[in-house]
């Protein structure tokens, strides 16, 4: 592959991670799954919520209907604020955004911690909870695209799909994070002492360590990358988003494909898991959980290893690797639910979960964007996908299911097929082309 020099649109190849290269990773990694942290609580204190901030009269399913609408809201507002915030990152500086995106998430996560709520307010307490989830959309819609180029022009070229793979990694952790923060809560306070004021610990604590991030960040350096354009005066002076549409179609499209599966495979994978397992298996809720916690680990490894991998080998090779395992492994899993023994299943589970994380391989194609339009780039590659189609992922087993007994493994098996197309596309494409 054709190498670059430091002024040109990445760092130069360097044998493994130098301490600066380090502190940038474990400060990014951090805020990412900080900002992943405060998205996720709030889905999963909806019921709760939902008491507190609609009106009894309104009954307990609407109130919940309103509450998941005020979170859904949330993916409308993603791609609005991401776009926007990644044509200011490409002319201002990546460190401005990468700080403001996590400030913009921390404040309104410590704010829902204060609200007050509709027995105190009235109807200004959801509208002032949608407020501040729309701002929590804006930032996060920012921070993945932000933290992925940022992080990319901060570390050598041949080690881009580690770093980013580290960062998506520790997204994952916040998810995982959310998810025992509000176990804890249930399991430390009765129902009654959560809806009297504990529901709001999580929130408080999300915003407190999200500042914390934020000051730490402040100690970061513009990247190198930038600074270079911008002293050349390179920066781009139209709008960033056409010049990707108009010149960058093919990385685009093959970028939303690969993101869709990543997503998707952290929905059926994860996040749908328990249920099925409790369903099928007999598991209880606590063992369900369980397995959810150790997928959720294994996927955050999943998103180093092949990062790690596409450094080495390419996207195309990660994968078509990813791809063959994870529908193999999905085919034991489902087909297997009432003949095969627990152990068994476990397993294939556990490659099910790792390879969840080989679509972290996305971290890697930041480099194909010219810098002047990177962080624009990547931001119309993840926000774009995750809105037109991460939500499709759960109701669209569920339909399968309803269907078909087989239907969960049909739609991972559909999307591994268009991973491994899409991986071959960008070898020919973009690698082949590095020859």
């Amino acid at each position: 592959m054709k190498q670059h020099s430091m002024t040109a649109d990445v760092l130069p190849v360097r044998r493994g991670l130098a301490w600066q290269d380090s502190k940038v990773l474990a400060l990014s990694s951090l805020g990412g799954a900080l900002e992943f942290y405060d998205f996720m609580i709030f889905a999963l204190m909806a019921p709760i919520l939902s008491h507190l901030f609609f009106p009894a009269s309104l009954g307990e399913a609407w109130a919940l209907v309103y509450t998941y609408a005020i979170f859904a809201i949330g993916y409308v507002m993603r791609p609005v604020g991401g776009l926007v915030m990644a044509h200011l990152g490409d002319r201002l500086g990546r460190k401005r955004m990468f700080t403001w995106s996590l400030l913009l998430m921390a404040l309104p996560t410590l704010a829902m911690g204060l609200l007050p709520t509709y027995a105190q307010i009235g109807i200004a307490a959801p509208l002032l909870l949608l407020l501040c989830r729309v701002v929590q959309a804006v930032a996060i819609g920012g921070e993945v695209p932000a933290a992925w180029t940022y992080v990319s022009e901060q570390v050598p070229v041949n080690q881009v799909g580690l770093a980013n793979g580290l960062l998506t990694a520790g997204l994952s952790m916040g998810i995982l994070l959310g998810s025992l923060s509000v176990m804890g809560l249930q399991a430390a306070f009765s129902s009654d002492t959560v809806q009297a004021g504990a529901w709001r610990l999580p929130f408080v604590l999300g915003g407190v360590l999200g500042l914390l991030a934020v000051w730490m960040r402040k100690h970061l350096q513009e990247t190198p990358i930038f600074m270079a354009i911008k002293q050349r005066r390179l920066l781009y002076q139209g709008l960033p988003l056409a010049e990707v549409w108009r010149s960058h179609k093919r990385l685009l499209i093959i970028g939303m494909g690969i993101n869709w599966f990543l997503l998707a495979s952290v929905a059926v994978v994860l996040l749908a898991m328990p249920k099925l397992l409790q369903q099928q298996l007999g598991l209880s809720p606590v063992q369900a959980t369980a397995w959810q916690v150790a997928g959720i680990a294994l996927q955050a490894f999943g998103c180093i290893a092949f990062g790690r991998l596409a450094d080495k080998y390419g996207i195309s090779r990660s994968a078509w690797v990813g791809a063959s395992v994870m529908v193999l492994a999905a085919a034991v899993f489902y087909f297997g639910l009432h003949a095969l023994p627990v152990a068994v299943l476990a397993l294939a589970y556990a490659l099910m979960a790792l390879c969840a994380g080989s679509g972290a391989c996305l971290g890697k194609m930041v480099v194909r964007f010219p810098a002047p339009i990177r962080l624009s780039g990547m931001a119309a590659t993840y926000n774009l996908s995750s809105a037109l189609l991460g939500g499709l992922s759960l109701p669209l087993v569920a339909w399968l299911n309803a269907h078909i007994s087989w239907g969960a493994w049909l739609y991972l098996s559909a999307l591994c097929a268009l991973f491994a197309l899409l991986g071959s596309a960008y070898r020919k494409w973009f690698e082949a082309a590095c020859k």
